[in-house]
């Protein structure tokens, strides 16, 4: 790419988005539901678990603790996380 062209991008980028504050993307913008303590989860790189624990913070995203079988332990936002509910609420 021409150095031109590449500053044309980049100008364009950084009129459209100010300073300090990404862009939103698709995956945050997605819908989600939130999950309820005890229900059976799968997440397509960490597997089957259940998540023990939520938090939901006014000004944050939710997050969910789920114990997977074969990781562990782990806290994933749930506009990202993308999880497949896989026993009722």
């Amino acid at each position: 790419m021409r150095l031109e062209a590449l500053e044309s991008v980049v100008r364009r980028l950084s009129d459209d988005v100010p300073f300090g504050e990404p862009p939103a993307t698709l995956e945050r913008t997605r819908a989600f539901i939130v999950p309820t303590v005890g229900r059976k989860v799968r997440h397509w790189k960490f597997g089957a678990g259940e998540v023990i624990q939520l938090m939901i913070v006014e000004g944050e995203e939710p997050r969910a603790q789920v114990n997977f079988e074969d990781v562990g332990v782990k806290w994933l936002s749930l506009p990202v996380a993308n999880l497949e509910y896989v026993s009722p609420c």
